[in-house]
């Protein structure tokens, strides 16, 4: 079985393999960068990282850098 250029279908060429062309190796890349080819997730924030915010925020306020304001953790 032969393989096929990912990106038109075409056979590959030595000199871009698994592409047929430098045009279609940057378009495949092109993809990737601008994040086509991402796996949506949703990640829950780390329970760590909310602490250090708080704990972030609460020192502002103190130090008065931050008005006061409702920073409470809702569950």
């Amino acid at each position: 079985m032969t393989a096929s250029c990912p990106t038109c279908g075409a056979a590959p060429t030595g000199d871009h393999k698994p592409f047929c062309s430098r045009r279609c190796a940057q378009a495949d890349l092109g993809r990737w960068l601008s994040g086509q080819y991402a796996v949506p997730a949703e990640e829950e924030p780390d329970s760590a990282d909310l602490e250090a915010l708080e704990a972030a925020i609460t020192e502002a306020v103190e130090d008065g850098r931050v008005v006061p304001g409702d920073f409470v953790r809702r569950k």
